[in-house]
């Protein structure tokens, strides 16, 4: 499923001042994922992030991840994923040659 919020994008493209800024606010993300697991009993899960963040004045782009449950899943489950996505950009572009939003 692909959630498409163009204004919250917008707003989190920011970048984070410090990397160390940025890993404060990934670790509190990951606290709150493992929460949620929890609460919404969910055997594995895996968290692909990349966010903007300052290196003196150069902007760079983090990416991480964090698997929680059953790490041996985690490869399936991203290759799942990214077969799910490619699916989903194939039938944006078929949509796209026929002239269809």
């Amino acid at each position: 499923m692909t959630i498409d919020d163009s204004k919250l994008f917008r707003e989190m493209s920011e970048p984070h001042t410090t990397k160390d800024a940025l890993n404060d606010d990934l670790l509190k993300f990951y606290e709150g994922v493992r929460a949620l697991r929890k609460e919404c009993h969910l055997q594995n899960v895996v968290c692909l992030v990349q966010t903007p963040y300052m290196v003196e004045d150069k902007e760079c782009l983090g990416t991480a991840v964090q698997t929680v449950g059953d790490r041996t899943q985690a490869q399936a489950l991203c290759a799942y994923a990214y077969g799910s996505l490619r699916s989903e950009w194939a039938d944006d572009l078929a949509q796209m040659l026929k002239g269809k939003p």
